[in-house]
């Protein structure tokens, strides 16, 4: 396996092992990126459509309003309403005023769209296999030591006068944004 200092063709030091381990993780959040946007395309998807259409079946049969779709994305979608548009003109989804209060759309996954998902997910087997080379305990290492690298992004961002992970559209405290098991 190639070092980053080989896959990035650099020869100088990156300055830190910090900075070092910065770039490692951009670089496989890339390629991460990269393999679920092939699969996503075989689908004709977005990742970005991918994502709200999870998100959407992990809470039906309940209709979500774009703004609680947004804050369980992965990845800000600035184009909430012109992405769901996208997918309503598709069939996958259908938007509805709430009841409550009219200024309110909610958007909620129809069959074609739960249809889809599944299909995606069928393939989406192949793309778990990635990380078949990590054990159980390695697993919940990564997972705690990203946890706690999310945490500290949150709070730099925080003081410098962002709201932490809300700010770029990401939920990482838990909150079912699809990701999570629920199929």
């Amino acid at each position: 396996m190639k070092s980053i200092y080989e896959e990035l063709q650099i020869s100088k030091p990156l300055g830190s092992p910090q900075r070092e381990l910065s770039v490692a993780l951009l670089l496989t959040a890339e390629r991460l990126r990269d393999v679920i946007n092939r699969l996503c395309r075989q689908f004709d998807l977005t990742l970005q459509q991918y994502n709200m259409l999870r998100i959407l079946k992990a809470s039906y049969p309940s209709a979500l309003s774009c703004s609680e779709i947004n804050c369980r994305m992965i990845q800000r979608a600035p184009d909430i309403t012109r992405l769901i548009g996208r997918l309503e003109n598709h069939g996958y989804v259908e938007r509805r005023k709430d009841e409550r209060d009219q200024r309110v759309v909610r958007t909620m996954i129809r069959r074609e769209g739960i249809d889809l998902i599944e299909g995606v997910e069928k393939k989406l087997a192949a793309f778990d296999s990635l990380f078949d080379c990590v054990n159980e305990e390695e697993r919940s290492g990564i997972l705690c030591v990203l946890g706690s690298i999310r945490r500290e992004a949150d709070r730099m961002l925080a003081r410098n006068g962002c709201n932490g992970s809300s700010q770029n559209g990401a939920n990482h405290n838990g909150a079912n944004n699809g990701l999570n098991g629920a199929r």
